[in-house]
């Protein structure tokens, strides 16, 4: 929200005030002859001595605050009168000019406040609260029109916000979260999040707010960028400082004077799509565009989906068993789908229609676009992956090649960027692997450690992710075919088990000590108390033995 502190509120409060002194002063205009202003006497003008200038908007708008401006400002101009400023006041009205400089006695502005003429202002029992001027505030005005009725008003008005200049990104503000999971980066008036591991962006802070206005983020190099960088918008200005709550869950961003804080959601369902398939979705795909999303059903049918609205677009049928792959071309016109029909077709996204098929030998578990959209890599359960050339003009897919190496059915597919020359394999045999499609050598074979259901690569090819049967998910370094880590259930709710363990041991250990430090206290005061009793023992014999011996004297 703009932010407004007393100086910015000063004006519309003051000119409410100059409006209500003249509220229908100048219905004056409208000759107003009532039986109230008939029974009003005159205002004396005092005599004010002086030669120092009057200032206008010190002097003259503090004492009309309160009885002119409500009804003679710029939204609400009675007599078509505006009083905000000296140049609108002689500007004039409806009836003409209400001031004459150095003419006060001419003035009908000042006649008009001292109720020497009809209609007197302000009136009597107005809305507004007017009262009437006293005569040294009379005087105080007349001389200020004597001397010429002139002066500014350099009060602020509401803040109007101007997009910031392209190319004005300076980074003033960086925070990081204590498990160095994340970093925000605030630049211009924009928040970036990164993933420090993956070194990737996560999101843009979005103000949904700010989104109905006309800021515009500086990074936006064009105006036909506007509407699709607004969901970057932060703040109105510049962001100089961030800080990450303890937990890392809560952000907090300051700006041109306000905070703002900003909740990290946690397993949030943005929609729900119903009756996608019989009993299970086999298939998910997300077309590069981000303009489509694809789900193959355990039915043979698919259905494309708006991501952003949850709407169907359209269905596509013809597998006569469960589609259990699915993969969008690079230019997001084309969909492949692999089905346990033993068929691969490849779809008009936008018609919704078969251009081109291919009946395989086994049952076809995931399909890729290979060779810059222009090959379609199969892979089955006959341990075989297959290359296929997709000629649109004859609608028909034409194989290749056959690749083998696998020892168990190939069960995902994925394909490395830039230009789709390689693709790694996941397989019921527990390994991936990587291959060169230009002559279907086997780059690098790498050990899930259990049968693999799933395989991924990141936009920029360097690293890919494995998961599989055994609960287990896996990162890789695709230039090395490394292990990077190995990633099992939720990270947060393990941080959260090992934190409430470590407390768990603190508190059995406090417990130990505090019961080792009582029971050493109890012994030290049964010690103190044996040695007390002794101490009385001995001075009880001691004086049974001076009783004696005073006796035997």
């Amino acid at each position: 929200m703009v932010r407004f502190d007393s100086s910015f509120l000063f004006l519309p409060i003051c000119h409410r005030a100059l409006i209500g002194l003249f509220l229908c002063s100048f219905r004056l205009l409208a000759a107003d002859n009532s039986p109230a202003d008939g029974q009003r006497k005159p205002i004396s003008i005092a005599r004010i001595d002086r030669k120092t200038p009057v200032d206008f908007e010190k002097e003259i708008l503090p004492i009309l605050k309160n009885n002119c401006l409500a009804c003679h400002n710029k939204t609400t101009t009675k007599a078509g009168l505006i009083l905000e400023t000296p140049q609108d006041i002689l500007k004039g009205g409806e009836s003409g000019k209400v001031l004459v400089p150095k003419r006060s006695g001419e003035s009908l502005l000042l006649k008009i406040a001292s109720h020497q003429v009809k209609p007197t202002m302000p009136p009597k029992n107005n809305k507004v609260e007017a009262s009437d001027l006293t005569p040294e505030e009379l005087g105080l005005i007349k001389l200020w029109i004597d001397q010429g009725a002139k002066g500014e008003v350099h009060g602020a008005g509401p803040i109007i916000w101007q997009p910031l200049p392209e190319g004005l990104n300076p980074i003033y503000a960086v925070a990081l979260t204590s498990d160095g999971q994340f970093a925000a980066c605030a630049r211009a008036n924009q928040i970036f999040v990164y993933r420090l591991p993956s070194r990737q962006l996560v999101t843009r802070l979005t103000d949904s707010q700010l989104r109905k206005g006309p800021l515009s983020p500086a990074l936006s190099p064009s105006e036909g960028e506007r509407e699709k960088s607004q969901a970057g918008v932060a703040h109105r200005d510049l962001v100089h400082s961030l800080a990450f709550s303890p937990d890392g869950n809560v952000l907090a961003s300051g700006g041109y004077r306000e905070v703002k804080l900003w909740r990290r959601p946690k397993d949030v369902q943005k929609f729900n799509l119903p009756s996608i398939a019989r009993q299970a979705v086999l298939a998910v795909a997300v077309s590069p565009d981000g303009e489509c999303l694809a789900t193959g059903g355990d039915d043979g049918s698919i259905r494309l989906w708006n991501p952003t609205s949850g709407k169907s677009i359209r269905k596509l049928s013809g597998h006569k068993g469960a589609v259990n792959g699915l993969s969008f071309s690079p230019d997001s016109s084309k969909i492949v789908s692999g089905s346990a029909d033993k068929t691969i077709r490849v779809w008009d996204v936008a018609k919704g229609k078969v251009l081109c098929q291919a009946l395989t030998a086994t049952e076809v578990n995931a399909v890729a676009w290979v060779a810059d959209g222009k090959q379609v890599a199969s892979g089955g359960a006959d341990y075989l992956l297959r290359v296929w050339y997709v000629d649109a003009a004859k609608r028909e897919l034409a194989a290749l090649k056959e690749i083998k190496g696998h020892e168990g059915p190939v069960t995902s597919l994925a394909t490395i960027p830039p230009n789709g020359s390689q693709i790694i394999s996941g397989s019921g045999d527990g390994t991936i692997r990587q291959w060169n499609l230009e002559d279907g050598q086997l780059i690098r074979k790498m050990k899930h450690g259990g049968p693999v259901a799933a395989v991924a690569v990141r936009s920029d090819g360097k690293r890919f992710g494995s998961a599989g049967l055994n609960n287990i998910a896996k990162l890789w370094d695709a230039s090395e075919g490394k292990e990077i880590a190995e990633l099992k259930g939720d990270r947060y709710a393990r941080e959260f088990q090992a934190a409430r363990e470590r407390e768990l041991n603190f508190a059995g250990n406090e417990v130990s000590y505090r019961k080792s430090a009582l029971q050493t206290a109890t012994n030290n005061h049964n010690a103190q108390l044996d040695r007390v009793k002794k101490l009385l023992n001995l001075l009880r014999r001691r004086k049974r033995l001076a009783a004696r011996k005073r006796q035997t004297c």
